[in-house]
């Protein structure tokens, strides 16, 4: 068991992750790239962000013995967002014109998936006065599935918030720079580019070669 003594001693070297210390950045669909508030505004006053997990889909499967739970899948949960509205609403009209890129309000027509989606940065900042990124993902095909309601009262006194929750495909592991050298919370990932798993354990299981001469056609 840690004494007393190896537990502050580990504080002091590498500190403590607070749940304050946080960054988002939105990089939303092209045709609302240049519109609505800058993404400085969206960093400042977003008030809080969920950072995504990931859940392995299963089933039981029983061959011989003690039944095993056998992944099939991976799940992503949404994500929340909680932002504190700026005096303009500007914000709230950011994701109003988004939500109206994905259907149109008027003709009701559905636009194309690769027109409404964007990404989603979320990092975890350290307890520095500079604020460095420690660990950040990237959460890949995003867009606002809910918007709520704003909630008003005659006697409330506390600022206009809005929720926003975020539908996305999948996120990815950023690798963190520092200088020269990657930071070691994230050297020993595998790279995770344009596949959203795993290159170097997929490849273990590629199908075999198919003969050129039994003619199918796999292009």
């Amino acid at each position: 068991m840690a004494t007393l003594n190896q537990f502050i001693s580990q504080v002091k070297s590498t500190g403590l992750a607070r749940d304050n210390k946080y960054l988002v950045s939105i990089t939303p669909p092209r045709a609302l790239i240049g519109g609505g508030p800058r993404d400085a505004m969206l960093r400042l006053l977003c008030q809080s962000v969920s950072m995504p997990g990931l859940n392995y889909v299963s089933n039981p499967v029983l061959t011989y013995g003690e039944q095993r739970e056998v992944i099939y899948n991976r799940q992503y949960d949404p994500v929340s967002l909680e932002f504190v509205l700026d005096g303009k609403m500007d914000i709230k009209r950011y994701f109003d014109s988004w939500q109206q890129l994905m259907i149109d309000p008027v003709s009701r027509m559905v636009n194309y998936y690769e027109n409404y989606i964007g990404t989603i940065d979320i990092a975890q900042l350290d307890g520095t006065d500079a604020e460095n990124e420690i660990y950040s993902v990237k959460l890949h095909e995003c867009y606002p599935k809910i918007v709520s309601p704003i909630q008003y009262s005659a006697g409330a006194k506390d600022f206009t918030k809005l929720q926003v929750q975020i539908e996305y495909k999948y996120w990815t592991p950023v690798k963190i720079q520092t200088g020269t050298n990657v930071s070691p919370t994230t050297a020993s990932l595998p790279s995770l580019d344009n596949v959203g798993g795993f290159p170097a354990i997929a490849s273990a299981f590629s199908p075999p070669s198919i003969p050129s001469n039994l003619g199918f056609d796999f292009s």
